[in-house]
């Protein structure tokens, strides 16, 4: 089954949310709000939607608008 990721929203980077899925799943699934933390790449903990969500091996989701430009290092 495939990782669902989201982005890190200070670094830029792919990051797991430790929920597994079918993609054929993933419209009905109910994820709720979510919360990872601390980040590997930034150190911070970052609440996250469905919305937010993508499968390891797609192109990851950009940053919701309105978050600052911040290091994509």
């Amino acid at each position: 089954m495939p990782q669902l990721m989201i982005t890190c929203p200070r670094k830029h980077r792919p990051l797991p949310t430790n929920h597994m899925l079918k993609a054929e799943d993933f419209a009905a699934a109910d994820l709720g709000d979510n919360r990872i933390g601390p980040c590997p790449h930034c150190g911070e903990a970052h609440a996250w939607t469905k919305a937010d969500a993508y499968f390891a091996g797609d192109a990851p989701k950009p940053p919701p608008p309105g978050r600052p430009e911040e290091d994509r290092r």
